[in-house]
């Protein structure tokens, strides 16, 4: 069994990498193909994914969202209720709350 001394992976590394690649994969499958919105964020709330249902659903092209804050989707009434939510959510690593806000048109 290599170390990173030896430059070789060890076994358990390669597995968990594949794991990973596996776990990846099936997200992407499954929010590809999603009806809702989907959507991944980084700690500092620009976003790494959104899902083709956005330009279904609210019009918009997914990759004009990727590397950026989504806020401007927010309506200005919610927008620091939502903030709160969104940070307490990916503070508390162990859930992931949902919220839905809705405006009549």
């Amino acid at each position: 069994m290599g170390d990173a001394r030896d430059g070789k992976a060890a076994p358990e590394s390669h597995d968990d990498a594949s794991r990973e690649s596996a776990e990846s994969d099936r997200f992407r499958a499954l929010a590809d193909h999603a009806t809702e919105l989907v959507a991944e964020f980084d700690e500092d709330g620009r976003c790494l994914y959104a899902s083709p249902s956005y330009r279904t659903l609210l019009g918009i092209d997914p990759s004009q969202l990727v590397g950026r804050a989504p806020t401007r989707l927010i309506h200005p009434d919610d927008r620091d209720s939502s903030t709160s939510r969104f940070l307490k959510a990916i503070a508390d690593e162990g859930g992931a709350p949902v919220a839905e806000e809705r405006r009549p048109s």
